[in-house]
């Protein structure tokens, strides 16, 4: 890969959310968080826009969305429950 190839976080997020929804035609439920939308969602310990991309890795998962229902990681987060 050449350096004008890369993409920003902010891109690669949004190529992996609104701009897969808008894609896949389901950008009016899909992609956003928004009431009456559907997001599952991942709740990091660092904003992912703020890290570099090798410390993407290291980033703890604090808690998942799914569906709704709240699902936390106390494995990979100190004082979650």
């Amino acid at each position: 890969m050449q350096p004008g190839q890369a993409v920003s976080a902010r891109e690669a997020y949004t190529g992996m959310t609104a701009a897969a929804a808008y894609a896949a035609g389901a950008s009016a439920e899909l992609g956003r968080i928004a009431p009456g939308c559907l997001a599952d969602l991942t709740v990091f310990a660092t904003n992912p826009l703020e890290l570099a991309p090798e410390a993407q890795p290291g980033n703890a998962v604090l808690s998942t969305i799914v569906g709704g229902a709240v699902q936390l990681h106390t494995n990979t987060a100190k004082g979650c429950s």
